[in-house]
């Protein structure tokens, strides 16, 4: 292949920070803060490196790409764009540890990293992490995650529409965490009102199933049972499970009342 000079490598180093802020596999990633541009590779090698994550086929062959890729270029001006990758990939894989790893070496290269702050509070909220510390924690990141993102203002790579939708989703994330706090510092009623704006603002299965949980436990089993069937049909997979059950749960509940 024959090689382009600076000026071609800048070119295609901007379609692959497009591909970083649109690509499905990795969700849309926000992560520049208002007003500067995407990162530039230094040579079509570092270029290529960096476009086989985005090209890999799996989870576990994106993550070795992003090690090959960090061994390679440690100082990359593309280094937050292949951690946040790896961290989604270790998160698709359920691996939380691989996912707060990568999330931490993110906010080394961008303290403003918004998917990263939101991706560690929902790791720290994680079931059995109940400290006030980790509490604390995840609040912090949560909090810090939705400051950053309400100044921002769209990329120039991106379209209105995109932008609106996924400030949506992100605000959602964070919205979410603050509920499940919330919730596990006892204020149920915060918790149910925070997991409600979530749910306006990003309508996703495991927001609603969190909050058919939290409803039941004030005794709305008809309205846990309405957030149950949504979560069931919103999915995912493990998500429509997890409402299944607590269908057939609250419908043994509805029966047995007088």
């Amino acid at each position: 292949m024959e090689r382009g000079g600076s000026g071609s490598v800048r070119f295609l180093a901007g379609c692959w920070f497009l591909a970083a802020l649109t690509c499905s596999s990795f969700g849309q990633m926000i992560s520049v803060p208002s007003g500067l541009k995407g990162p530039q590779a230094n040579t079509r090698e570092e270029l290529d490196a960096f476009g086989v994550i985005y090209e890999a086929k799996n989870s576990p062959a994106g993550i070795a790409a992003v090690e090959t890729f960090l061994r390679a270029y440690p100082q990359s001006g593309f280094v937050e764009y292949a951690c946040m990758a790896a961290m989604r990939s270790y998160e698709e894989l359920g691996n939380s540890d691989g996912a707060q790893e990568m999330a931490k070496r993110t906010l080394r290269s961008n303290p403003e990293n918004v998917d990263a702050l939101l991706t560690m509070a929902r790791l720290l909220i994680a079931p059995g992490q109940d400290s006030a510390q980790t509490l604390k924690q995840a609040k912090s990141f949560a909090e810090s995650g939705m400051a950053h993102l309400k100044t921002m203002s769209i990329p120039a790579s991106a379209n209105g529409k995109q932008w609106s939708q996924t400030k949506k989703s992100y605000l959602a994330r964070g919205t979410f965490v603050l509920g499940l706090v919330a919730f596990r510092e006892h204020d149920t009623s915060e918790a149910i009102r925070k997991l409600q704006a979530a749910i306006e603002m990003d309508p996703q299965g495991e927001y609603c199933y969190r909050l058919a949980i939290m409803t039941a436990e004030t005794g709305d089993l008809q309205a846990a049972m309405n957030l149950a069937v949504k979560a069931r049909d919103l999915g995912p997979a493990n998500v429509s499970d997890l409402a299944t059950l607590e269908i057939k749960a609250l419908e043994k509940q509805l029966h047995s009342k007088p």
